[in-house]
């Protein structure tokens, strides 16, 4: 049978009450008779019960978060620092992981709430899926009219890539990406906002063609092929942004094999900031998501949001992280006819 908070009141020769305060952190108690408790605690083995200290608060002290998890990969930063914020703060995080489409996301915002979390960190596409009633931030790529948000500026970066590549002398920059049309198609996808941002800047500097935002295909491989089947047409252009690091790896080790020579001929910036990104040479320029400060954000605006205060939306832009892959233009080429 589990050992309750009067087993170890009495093992220890206190009240269950200075028991209770010690083991949730209350200040006041001498270090000796903490450390006491603490160790009589651990030695039979007490766990408290959280789910009686929730009807007794009105707090389960528990945050959902639901989204598409990777517990690898582009996501685990932010799962982790979501977790350790939320750890030191005395709560513990829900994982619910939910498809991106919006039938998905109501389900696991349905679930959690049935837990009786007090607050919920929600990476969705829509907003309809929007709780009412209770706490929520919302992890996004664009913005919700009055619902605090943690945006991540995906437009403004490849805005801001095209234009630390013209300042660099580059005049050709190419867009290379998969699903273009699929993406155009949606406003709030986070591949078209890429597009978005790279168009506006080009064009702000006359600098756009339409042949320059390339299609490579959305599997692996499929860039390596498209780049090898279009050599000629990448001798044209001094520079490639890249929607992802894959597809900036894949265009960058088939241009080497093609003779062309990177960054020297044609510099490659990516997105992401993978692992991947410095097991390559020559390493890759990359824009980094800042995705452990988008989870520490979340963290601080639903705590916020708990405790009854005013929150207002944050935009963080990527970081652009510079490496070998990218610097000044140092050819001249001509438009391919």
């Amino acid at each position: 049978m589990p050992s309750t908070l009067s087993d170890v009141a009495r093992e220890a020769g206190v009240a269950p009450s200075t028991v209770a305060d010690i083991l949730r952190g209350r200040p006041g108690y001498s270090p000796d008779t903490c450390r006491r408790i603490v160790e009589t605690a651990e030695r039979l083995n007490f766990v408290p019960n959280y789910f009686a200290r929730s009807l007794q608060r009105k707090s389960s002290r528990t945050v959902g978060v639901a989204g598409h998890l990777e517990a690898t990969g582009v996501t685990g930063p932010m799962l982790k620092a979501i977790a350790e914020n939320l750890t030191l703060r005395g709560y513990m995080p829900l994982f619910c992981e939910c498809s991106h489409y919006p039938e998905g996301e109501v389900r696991a915002v349905r679930e959690l709430r049935g837990r009786f979390v007090d607050g919920i960190i929600l990476d969705a596409t829509s907003d309809a899926v929007l709780p009412n009633h209770i706490p929520c931030v919302m992890i996004r790529s664009i913005g919700v009219a009055n619902h605090p948000c943690v945006v991540t500026d995906r437009f403004e970066a490849f805005a801001y890539g095209v234009r630390w590549l013209a300042e660099r002398g580059h005049r050709r920059i190419a867009f290379l990406g998969a699903d273009n049309a699929e993406a155009m198609r949606n406003p709030s996808n986070t591949h078209r906002l890429k597009m978005d941002g790279y168009r506006k800047a080009m064009e702000e500097l006359g600098l756009f063609d339409e042949a320059l935002l390339l299609d490579c295909g959305s599997k692996p491989g499929d860039t390596r092929e498209f780049v090898r089947r279009g050599g000629d047409f990448f001798k044209t252009i001094t520079a490639i942004l890249a929607s992802n690091d894959r597809i900036a790896i894949e265009a960058m080790t088939t241009l080497s094999a093609l003779g062309v020579r990177v960054p020297e001929e044609c510099s490659v910036i990516g997105f992401d900031d993978t692992e991947f990104a410095v097991a390559v040479s020559p390493q890759l320029t990359t824009f980094q998501p800042r995705r452990a400060e988008v989870g520490a954000k979340a963290v601080e605006m639903v705590l916020d949001l708990i405790a009854g205060k005013e929150v207002e939306s944050v935009t963080l832009v990527p970081r652009l992280v510079e490496r070998e892959s990218a610097g000044p233009c140092r050819r001249e080429v001509k438009r391919k006819r």
